[in-house]
């Protein structure tokens, strides 16, 4: 059946008529099956993990710890499993299983950026400012965050849908989601959420390893951005405390969190905007950009095993305890710097002719 969907009346039929599977269809949608539950079971055996072993106490969000891994994921790739009863019926079906579909998906893209965005701040106030988390920043956060995912997703069904547009919820392609009627919903009711998350964890991220690097010093909103030449890293390494020297470990395994998450979310931006600009998508591409984002939880889960052993090492630092400034002069960064009170004494007894 041959829909033209430049008519706003057949974007309507296009969430509800049943879309046929061909061949090739069903071995693509069989790989976004398979990435779905490469991503469960990680997230699964994650979870065992942390309730079995005492790795479970560096992951609540306490004031040293950042690994606060996004319970979202599981909607994500419960999402993409839905997809095997698409393949049992060798097409889409509106029906209860098609909005579940379109909900839970929703549900996991958004989640997934505003959790990534949550772990990076509280990532910026632990180990950029220094600044221990209270109990209250942790209620709030849950709070706050689990009602935006929450209004999200009931604004369009919601206030959104019409019966002039048809279900907010509803086949999509080769699966359900936000249906062709509402494409303004689809960008600012996910895409934007993926994408702003996506660059603003990656600035954080940046900002945080500068700051432990060395390249940004100063304290409140005092703050200086240098180059550090080779020959003045050994003097930046010095003058480091322990709590920096520590954290600095752990902030360059932190870059491959917004690194991976980018990485997965740029094909399906090129994808959705060649998509919006009217153009068509080849469907291998949509396959490929969509297997790689469902893969999202795996590999937040491979990330997290590697970063952990650094958590480890963080867990007792004393974040209350004043950054070291670092020391510049005029033959550049020293570690080697008198404090003023003992320069002042060595300065009188020079001028009283003793030595030093």
């Amino acid at each position: 059946m041959s829909v033209n969907m430049n008519n706003p009346s057949n974007n309507v039929l296009s969430a509800l008529v049943t879309v046929p599977y061909m061949n090739a269809e069903i071995h693509g949608v069989i790989l976004l099956v398979i990435a779905g539950f490469i991503s469960a079971v990680s997230i699964m055996a994650l979870a065992g993990v942390m309730i079995a072993s005492p790795i479970s106490s560096t992951v609540k969000f306490n004031s040293t710890s950042h690994h606060f891994f996004p319970p979202t994921h599981t909607h994500s790739s419960i999402g993409s499993l839905l997809n095997i009863h698409w393949l049992s019926m060798k097409g889409t079906v509106f029906g209860p299983v098609c909005v579940t579909q379109g909900v839970t998906k929703n549900v996991g893209n958004v989640g997934t950026a505003v959790w990534s965005l949550v772990v990076a701040l509280h990532a910026f106030d632990v180990l950029f400012l220094r600044r221990p988390q209270r109990r209250a920043t942790l209620i709030a956060t849950l709070v706050g965050s689990w009602a935006l995912i929450f209004c999200t997703d009931i604004f369009g069904p919601v206030i959104l849908q019409n019966t002039n547009d048809g279900p907010f919820f509803g086949i999509s392609g080769y699966w359900c989601w936000i249906t062709k009627s509402y494409p303004r919903a689809r960008l600012w009711l996910e895409y934007a959420y993926m994408f702003t998350s996506a660059g603003l964890c990656g600035v954080i991220y940046v900002l945080i390893y500068l700051r432990l690097r060395g390249n940004i010093s100063g304290s409140g909103w005092s703050l200086r951005l240098r180059r550090i030449p080779k020959s003045e890293r050994w003097a930046v390494k010095l003058s480091r405390d322990e709590v920096d020297s520590r954290l600095y470990k752990l902030a360059k395994q932190l870059i491959l969190y917004p690194l991976a998450y980018t990485l997965i979310v740029i094909p399906i931006a090129v994808a959705r905007f060649v998509d919006f600009s009217g153009m068509e998508v080849p469907f291998w591409f949509t396959i490929s950009a969509d297997f790689f984002f469902n893969l999202n939880g795996c590999f937040n889960v491979l990330i997290f095993a590697i970063t952990v052993r650094y958590t480890e090492t963080t867990r007792n630092v004393k974040l209350s305890s004043p950054r070291k400034s670092l020391q510049v002069t005029n033959f550049g960064i020293t570690p080697f710097v008198l404090s003023p009170s003992l320069k002042r004494t060595l300065e009188v007894d020079l001028e009283k002719g003793g030595q030093v």
